[in-house]
């Protein structure tokens, strides 16, 4: 009953023209997990061991998917809802209608830029929270890795409460694009003073975590503008090609980051893990604040497009 409420909430609250807060309360929700797998992880393989935890977690995983295959359905009217007024829900597409879509979107400029800015922002925050936030700040600041991963969970808290937040003021306001230049103005800024300062007071670390995570939701308008570009039948594939290039930073930058890393291990090791200098940190932060420059550059030309595009 519960998830058949919740269900009508959403489908009396979202409209057509409200893709962007959904795109942000669907980043809340991997914020959620986030949040989830920093200090509580911590704690529960700290209790319980590594392995009893990973079993639990894919206990758990098996039963989301079970619940998502027994209750989730392609649309309204398959859930005994009435269709959503001025939603068109296009029956599956012919191959040879996918393709003609994906070279549509493919060849538009503002696909590109739009995977840039999704490249930069996904790719950084996994390599940060998922990866390096950790060691960054036991080794620097000499910490132990749990009262560290309260840390991380700050990025996660704001991508909880940030790109809901930035969803609903881009729907109220009617912009996109500028929010997506604020957003990355600020997130480039934020790793921009880690890579000078190095080691900054603990509150400084704690708020431009925060922030990043916070912040998703400018890059994660992308996946609006996008869509908004193409018809309902190419929502698809227009939003499914910008996550992949999304998901292709998160596979590339740690790679880059790690490297930078290397450059500058101290030789130590603790529990197996390499030890790396202060300098080496300021050096991939100072990578992450180069890449999301180069998506801030991405988001100015993609405005300026979009304002043309309104204005020709």
């Amino acid at each position: 009953m519960l998830f058949i409420a919740i269900l009508r909430f959403c489908a009396n609250w979202f409209r057509p023209s409200e893709f962007a807060r959904m795109s942000g309360l669907t980043l809340a929700v991997a914020g959620f997990g986030g949040v989830l797998a920093t200090t509580p992880l911590a704690v529960a393989v700290a209790t319980a061991g590594w392995r009893e935890t990973l079993v639990g977690l894919s206990v758990l995983g098996l039963a989301l998917a079970a619940t998502a295959y027994l209750l989730a359905r392609d649309s309204p009217s398959d859930a005994g809802f009435e269709p959503m007024a001025g939603a068109e829900t296009p029956g599956a597409p012919s191959l040879r209608a996918v393709l003609s879509n994906a070279r549509r979107v493919l060849a538009e400029a503002e696909t590109w830029l739009c995977g840039i800015v999704l490249f930069a922002g996904t790719g950084i925050n996994i390599t940060v929270f998922g990866l390096w936030g950790i060691p960054y700040l036991v080794q620097t600041y000499g910490v132990s890795v749990t009262f560290a991963s309260t840390f991380t969970l700050l990025g996660s808290a704001g991508l909880l409460l940030g790109p809901p937040t930035i969803g609903a003021v881009s729907d109220r306001l009617g912009s996109r694009t500028g929010l997506v230049v604020v957003g990355m103005a600020l997130y480039t800024a934020s790793f921009a003073v880690l890579s000078v300062t190095g080691r900054p007071p603990m509150a400084v670390v704690a708020i431009v975590f925060f922030a990043a995570g916070a912040l998703a939701g400018g890059y994660a308008l992308t996946y609006a503008v996008v869509k908004e570009r193409h018809a309902a039948a190419a929502s698809g594939v227009s939003t499914g090609t910008v996550n992949t290039m999304a998901f292709t930073g998160a596979a590339v930058l740690p790679t880059l980051m790690g490297l930078a890393l290397d450059t500058y291990w101290t030789g130590e090791t603790i529990g197996g893990a390499r030890v790396y200098s202060e300098f080496g940190y300021r050096m991939a932060f100072g990578l992450a604040a180069a890449v999301s420059l180069v998506a801030f550059l991405a988001a100015l030309e993609l405005h300026r497009r979009s304002n043309e595009s309104l204005t020709g």
